[in-house]
């Protein structure tokens, strides 16, 4: 299907779906804000994370599941999940989660806990009471967010009920000896306190005229409480609501008189409405050591203590406090947005201890872009890579390589893809190839890249998802430059006024390549001191700091056929540049660019030439205008007969099927058009006939024969190619087309 009538059924599809439901599968929406850029599905304690990550330079990336990232790229990677991360142990989380066993570990080293025990029957319910006397907390044991917490339980038909709601939720349900008093949360992060917060349950305020219910409504009005803000939560009417408010003689009717105070809730979590204040400054540094020895004895490396005490400036041992809960996965909001006092940076404290000062957190990165030469450069670059590097990975239209082998196999030159191989725990350094629809759809995988490429701008794909002139598409591609790092390096093209141009978007340095050494803006870069790349007759020369230096001849380099592939030249150049910005030396980057053969395995589909006995076939992908107008410069060096078996995209503008009809009718004497499987919104049969009749139009008397499958004129031009013809098939399928070209060779067809 193609990419025009796929984002039209996905567009049809999603609007039919629920927002929610939308962003959880990331539909229209990108992988980065999919999960929490949403009213749904926003959570605050990433966020904090999230964006002290980016105040230090922790570059992250989204992993395939609600609320999870990747801080770091590749080696340097570490995993954060609901304010878990990798560091925090299966061992200690179990402990922390099973309420019970928590606090038999805390009461064993001496940690104030309030009295109780489990029960999993009402029977057993007696024989507690008898032990600890009312009035009583009871929750499930292994119950989250104040789930079937009931506080302050004095009767018995109250005692049953909390019990079977909490039985719900687990089957072993604690029943504990009530403490008055405030309510706290300590947060400790790696052994140390980094935030504290009282926090107080949802509660209206009489006026003298309104209802509880409309009390409750002026309250949800606040703009924190909007889904879409997400710094405090709304307060649900329930049946909860209403149990609270009938202990105190009241009803969703009621009217409170003026100051006269209601709770809504008996606990006092955020996520049911609560509130917090600030009270990091207050904790008694008794309290503070505490926090800080439990941590330690349940294990984990976030962890977040619920205390009920008369105040948290007095020890603990002092005024009858105790530690009524430890959590594996701490909220940060009531410490990111408190209603009281001054937020915290427990984010960064996070960030810190997965990252402490002087680690290491990206790998090195380089990013290709333009029109044509995109993936052959992509490859070289990598080539570079892997000349400095154990474990590098590519993505470029073929798929994701990994250590020279392919992972997946689908266009990879998008978002997503990058996201996937960044991902890679072993991966050191990467090389993206990124194309203009992955750039529409969803943007850049990365946030900086160390060097990025830009090979070239011409009319390519124009008159699609809004971009219909070359100006445009430059400005496009030029998002690539304008993400390289401050301190690395932007490639252009001097010889495309438009890759040129693109030099005002960045801060980093810049590098110009060219073919012609006399280019005025070489010349006038070099003069300035600049990196630049050029062909200077048959040899490869870098200019840095105005110094003119030799690498070696053009035809030592097996991909430009010895200088015969203009564009495999510049290719080249590019990476030579990309590799200077790397801080190769210019003697390796030469070496290993000599050692680099151009084979279906090492460049799939770009400038394959297989020699088949008679004549030779030459794979390529030439799919616009620009494209077909360089790889007719090689073809036309070609002294024996010139066939071609050539198709284009159905979505590119008629205006696009004649230049494409001019250059293949200028590089080929015979000519074989094919009707592409997808034919990309056009009516089945018009691509061919189209580019036939450009064809035709531009030399009425080349010989041009329409076949209605790729393979099949793949196949005829192969089977009847006379002896000495270069035979050039532009291939859709990259892997059938080279079975055919063996399959000639194998059986002796040519």
């Amino acid at each position: 299907m193609s990419e025009s009538r796929w984002d039209a059924l996905a567009a049809r599809v999603a609007a039919r779906l629920p927002r929610a439901l939308r962003v959880r599968l990331g539909i229209g929406a990108s992988e980065h804000d999919a999960w929490w850029e949403s009213s749904e599905f926003g959570n605050p304690s990433l966020d904090a994370v999230l964006e002290a990550a980016q105040r230090r330079g922790v570059p992250w990336v989204p992993w395939p599941m609600p609320y999870a990232v990747q801080l770091g790229h590749g080696v340097h990677q570490r995993r954060f999940w609901m304010t878990r991360t990798e560091k925090t142990s299966a061992v200690a989380q179990d402990i922390s989660d099973h309420k019970p066993w928590s606090k038999i570990v805390l009461g064993q080293h001496g940690a104030p806990v309030p009295r109780g025990v489990s029960v999993v029957s009402p029977h057993q319910l007696g024989r507690a009471l008898r032990t600890i006397g009312f009035p009583v907390v009871v929750k499930p044991a292994g119950g989250k967010k104040g789930n079937a917490v009931a506080i302050g339980v004095e009767t018995w038909p109250a005692l049953l009920r909390a019990f079977v709601a909490a039985r719900w939720i687990s089957r072993d349900v604690v029943v504990e000896r009530y403490h008055p008093g405030r309510d706290y949360r300590l947060l400790v992060v790696d052994g140390r306190l980094v935030a504290a917060a009282e926090r107080s349950p949802a509660r209206v305020t009489g006026d003298g005229r309104s209802t509880v219910g409309e009390l409750i409504a002026a309250l949800n009005a606040d703009p924190r409480r909007d889904p879409g803000v997400n710094t405090l939560s709304r307060v649900a009417t329930n049946a909860e609501t209403r149990r609270v408010l009938q202990a105190q003689g009241l009803g969703l009717r009621s009217v409170l008189s003026d100051g006269q105070v209601a709770t809504l809730r008996r606990t006092a979590n955020l996520s049911t409405g609560g509130t917090s204040r600030d009270v990091t400054d207050l904790v008694h540094p008794e309290n503070v050591r505490l926090a800080e020895r439990v941590s330690k004895l349940i294990g984990l490396d976030i962890i977040g203590l619920d205390i009920v005490s008369p105040d948290i400036g007095v020890p603990l041992a002092e005024n009858d406090g105790v530690i009524v809960e430890v959590n594996s996965s701490p909220g940060l909001r009531m410490h990111v947005h408190p209603s009281e006092g001054a937020p915290r940076d427990v984010g960064g404290a996070i960030v810190d201890s997965l990252f402490p000062p002087g680690a290491p957190v990206r790998v090195p990165i380089v990013a290709v872009t333009g029109t044509n030469g995109k993936t052959t450069t992509t490859r070289l670059v990598a080539h570079l890579l892997r000349e400095e590097h154990e474990s590098v990975g590519w993505c470029t239209t073929e798929g994701i390589y990994l250590d020279g082998r392919r992972i997946a196999q689908y266009d990879a030159s998008g978002q997503r893809s990058a996201y996937r191989l960044l991902r890679e725990p072993t991966l050191e350094a990467a090389a993206f190839e990124v194309a203009r629809g992955g750039l529409l759809r969803a943007g850049l995988g990365f946030d900086f890249c160390d060097v990025g490429i830009l090979t070239n701008v011409a009319e390519d794909h124009l008159g699609l998802r809004g971009i219909d002139t070359v100006e445009q598409l430059a400005e496009l591609k030029g998002r690539v430059i304008a993400a390289v790092h401050p301190e690395g390096l932007a490639v252009l093209n001097a010889e495309d006024p438009l890759s040129a141009a693109q030099a005002s978007r960045t801060r980093a340095s810049v590098a110009f390549f060219s073919l012609d050494p006399d280019h005025e803006r070489i010349v006038r870069h070099v003069q300035e001191g600049g990196l630049a790349a050029v062909r200077d007759g048959d040899e490869i020369v870098v200019f840095e700091r105005s110094e003119r230096h030799r690498l070696g001849r053009v035809a030592e380099l097996p991909i430009t056929f010895s200088g015969r592939a203009p564009f495999m030249v510049a290719n080249v150049l590019a990476a030579v540049l990309a590799g200077r910005g790397l801080g190769m030396s210019r003697e390796r980057i030469w070496s290993a660019l000599t050692r680099f053969e151009v084979s279906p395995e090492t460049l799939p589909g770009r400038m394959n030439l297989i020699p088949c006995g008679r004549f030779h076939a030459l794979i390529d992908y030439a799919h616009n205008p620009a494209g077909m107008r360089a790889l007719g410069a090689f073809v036309g060096n070609w002294e024996g007969p010139r066939w071609g078996a050539v198709s284009i995209p159905g979505d590119r503008r008629d205006e696009d099927f004649a230049a494409f009809g001019r250059a293949a009718a200028a590089a080929f004497d015979r000519i074989i058009v094919w009707e592409p499987r997808d034919p990309r919104g056009r009516p089945s049969g018009e691509t061919s006939r189209l580019l036939a009749e450009a064809i035709r139009a531009a030399d009425p008397k080349r010989d041009v024969r329409i076949v209605d499958d790729e393979l099949a004129a793949f196949r005829e031009a192969l089977g009847s190619a006379p002896d000495g013809a270069l035979v050039t098939l532009l291939a859709e399928h990259v892997d059938a087309a080279v079975a055919l070209v063996e399959e000639s060779r194998s059986t002796g067809a040519a």
